[in-house]
């Protein structure tokens, strides 16, 4: 386990996390020694089941007039999706900002996804964190159907990514 080399702000909270190899890389002494391809695979469809399924809860839940679950679920939607990527290359961490940060790290700081989707990431986050502890807050519908298309969006274009990695 390894701290991140800076600590970074997600919504004007400092996080300073810790990273570490994923737990099937530690079966053995050499990190990544046996590390068996089809438990990542595994994991990361485990993983993008639950982006799917938080999705899809998120948009009953907002028809059903239930505005602040809504919200959570869209943003675990893209949270579970970015594990997904994360298994991929055996990183993980026991925080939420740093599963962010290292999203920010790995896939938009080298160009595979548009800035726009840490954007997203961070703003459906930040409304999460919002809609669930900042008494008496509660987001318009109109904020929840946009995390919503945005997770859509974002879970379509990391499941392409995997695609193009052979992952799924």
């Amino acid at each position: 386990m390894r701290h991140l080399d800076r600590p970074s702000r997600t919504g004007g909270v400092r996080v300073r996390s810790h990273v570490r190899e994923h737990p099937c890389c530690q079966c053995s002494s050499r990190r990544g020694a046996g590390v068996k391809s089809e438990n990542i695979k595994a994991l990361v469809e485990y993983r993008l089941e639950q982006a799917k399924e938080s999705l899809k809860a998120s948009e009953l839940l907002l028809t059903a007039g239930m505005v602040r679950p809504s919200v959570s679920r869209a943003y675990y939607a893209m949270f579970y999706a970015v594990l997904a990527l994360l298994a991929t290359r055996k990183k993980e961490s026991s925080k939420h900002g740093g599963v962010i940060s290292l999203f920010d790290k790995e896939y938009i700081k080298p160009g595979i996804f548009p800035k726009d989707f840490s954007k997203w990431l961070h703003d459906a986050f930040n409304l999460r964190q919002r809609s669930d502890y900042m008494v008496p807050y509660i987001p318009s519908a109109e904020e929840a159907e946009q995390v919503i298309v945005r997770a859509r969006t974002f879970l379509d274009a990391i499941r392409k990514q995997l695609e193009i990695e052979e992952s799924i």
